[in-house]
């Protein structure tokens, strides 16, 4: 009897517990070199919208006054930098930001981000 209700604790301590993954999210910066137009999008890997820009609660692209502001923003909802890297050729130049944030499930990796003007994916 009290194997059994061990084994039912045990059961339903690991049913509870959710694995954690490390989910990544690239934020691109990019200058075409002919003019001085930054342009940041953000690709979250498997997502919809690849190369996405992210939207506010009225459907308007946010523009961010820096990458950092970007990167800041990110910040707020979970996310940290690893790595970045700069690329430049003849079309133009962009900056790389590779972030992660630990999540158990896809619907945290988009958590609090409106990647569509019309979707807000978790909460």
């Amino acid at each position: 009897m009290l194997l059994a209700l061990l084994a039912v604790c045990c059961f339903g301590w690991a049913q509870q517990k959710q694995v954690q993954y490390n989910a990544y999210c690239e934020v691109t910066v990019g200058n075409s070199g002919m003019d001085q137009f930054v342009q940041i999008t953000f690709d979250f890997g498997y997502s919809r919208y690849p190369n996405a820009l992210l939207y506010d609660e009225k459907g308007q692209p946010i523009k961010f006054r820096s990458p950092m502001d970007a990167v800041n923003y990110l910040g707020e909802r979970g996310w940290r930098v690893v790595s970045s890297y700069y690329l430049s050729d003849a079309k133009g130049s962009s900056r790389h930001y590779i972030l992660e944030k630990k999540v158990s499930d896809r619907k945290q990796v988009e958590a609090g981000l409106r990647l569509s003007p019309k979707l807000t994916i978790g909460r």
